[in-house]
């Protein structure tokens, strides 16, 4: 099946995939399922989600035999680390590719302006004085500000754009949060990074997204782009069902590397 967003992910072929070296896949929403709550108990205030399957665990890990595998999200790469695993050529980007994590180490990508750090703080304080029913919290990380909400809330996307001055910083309802960061910065800038960190080349990687903060990574600048929900995110190959749809994905890879 074609259509005018790509090709169907049944059409990826062998030869597509020769001499790729990573695959790079968004966390929520394409390796596992979208969803955050916030539970109060001894702890104080915990941030819960839905963890990888194992089914989809046990093929990243077969994978790892022939790719680096990446996990490339707005989560904290602690997060990611505890839901993934410090596997052999397991290797991560957090936070919108702020951070990287390679062989046990979490090292920055990036160091924030004073601009930067002074206009996301302010923002931060901002959003805390926003007393409404739908907001859950904010997510634990270093740079990103990320509040989940259980909708969008009015004036947000706003607010944001008038205390930066500036033009220099994104604000994206990203389905369940809204995430404010450095617009230099970005899951394509990260991988980046990563890449030259591996020694390996951007053309040698296939990305796998679904949305508004995997625009970057899904630009064509990748050996090969995939998205999992064709009907919202354009790329060379697409499938429908975000986590469902990246089952599917990785199926087809490791049916493909072992033909």
């Amino acid at each position: 099946m074609e259509n005018n967003l790509g090709r169907d992910i049944d059409e990826l072929k062998k030869t597509d995939i020769d001499g790729m070296r990573m695959l790079s896949f968004d966390g929520d929403g394409v390796t596992k399922k979208i969803g955050t709550d916030f539970i109060k108990d001894e702890r104080g205030l915990v941030l819960e989600s839905f963890r990888p399957s194992v089914e989809m665990i046990d093929i990243l890990v077969e994978l790892s035999g022939y790719f680096f595998i990446n996990i490339n999200s707005g989560r904290s790469v602690e997060y990611l680390v505890d839901m993934y695993g410090a596997r052999q050529k397991f290797v991560y980007l957090g936070e919108i590719g702020m951070f990287g994590w390679v062989k046990g180490g979490k090292y920055a990508n990036f160091e924030l302006t004073d601009y930067e750090k002074d206009t996301l703080a302010k923002i931060k304080q901002e959003l805390t004085q926003i007393k409404d029913d739908r907001i859950k919290g904010f997510e634990p990380k270093n740079y990103l500000v990320t509040l989940h909400c259980q909708a969008p809330i009015e004036g947000i996307e706003e607010m944001v754009a008038g205390m930066d001055s500036q033009g220099e910083l994104y604000c994206w309802w990203t389905g369940e949060a809204y995430d404010v960061g450095a617009k230099r910065i970005n899951k394509a800038t990260g991988l980046v990074k990563l890449c030259d960190r591996l020694g390996i080349k951007t053309d040698e990687v296939i990305t796998i997204g679904h949305g508004v903060n995997d625009a970057d990574m899904l630009d064509r600048t990748v050996g090969i782009d995939i998205s999992t929900d064709a009907d919202k995110v354009t790329a060379d190959f697409v499938t429908r069902g975000e986590e469902a749809g990246g089952l599917v994905v990785v199926k087809k890879i490791l049916a493909l590397v072992k033909s």
